[in-house]
């Protein structure tokens, strides 16, 4: 029950049914949008309204290469073959208005980790890539780091495009979505490892 338009606002909205995390709701993407001043007497000489929603879902692509220097005789090593994939600390739902707000209220809306098994694909080096994609309600965060909201002490030696290894330092990563993936990893020289990364 929703009594007035401040309740709508605060409401949270929940899928009611269980939902894979690979596509969309049932119902389809979820939107919402809160106007004010709109005109729907017969002053309105368009007789008509544009409301421009916002989608409160995004869809995440993440593309998975291998490209190490070191190889066996054959080019193909190392390989990886994908056997999980985990979304982690996604929203079970969202609240419609979040305005103001500067982190989404996890204990307000829940959150739930998603595992699927990917469809079989063995990544091997420099051919090709790995595509998955999941879809999730917005997970806003804040960095969660000593000195925030200084800049993040990166070392001297460290470059912009080797900063991404970092980003587990600098969230609270018992809230922040993350990706995690499991695999088999072949070395180049043979060696079989069960692989994770977040």
């Amino acid at each position: 029950n929703i009594p007035d338009r401040d309740s709508l606002l605060r409401f949270v909205y929940r899928p009611l049914e269980e939902r894979v995390v690979k596509n969309l709701p049932e119902s389809g993407m979820p939107m919402f949008a809160y106007v004010k001043g709109v005109d729907l007497t017969d002053s309105n000489p368009a007789q008509s309204i544009d409301i421009p929603l916002q989608a409160m879902m995004a869809r995440v692509d993440v593309s998975l290469q291998l490209n190490s220097n070191a190889s066996d005789a054959s080019g193909l090593l190392p390989s990886l073959t994908l056997t999980k994939c985990e979304a982690l600390n996604a929203p079970a739902g969202v609240q419609l208005d979040t305005t103001g707000m500067d982190e989404t209220d996890l204990d307000k809306v829940g959150k739930v980790n998603y595992s699927w098994q990917p469809a079989v694909q063995t990544l091997y080096n420099r051919n090709g890539a790995a595509e998955v994609s999941f879809y999730v309600f917005e997970n806003r965060r804040l960095p969660d780091y000593e000195g925030y909201p200084d800049k993040y002490p990166y070392p001297d030696s460290v470059s912009i495009d080797q900063r991404q290894k970092y980003k587990p330092l600098l969230a609270d990563t018992e809230k922040a979505l993350a990706f995690r993936f499991t695999g088999n990893y072949v070395t180049y020289n043979g060696g079989v490892y069960e692989a994770t990364y977040t």
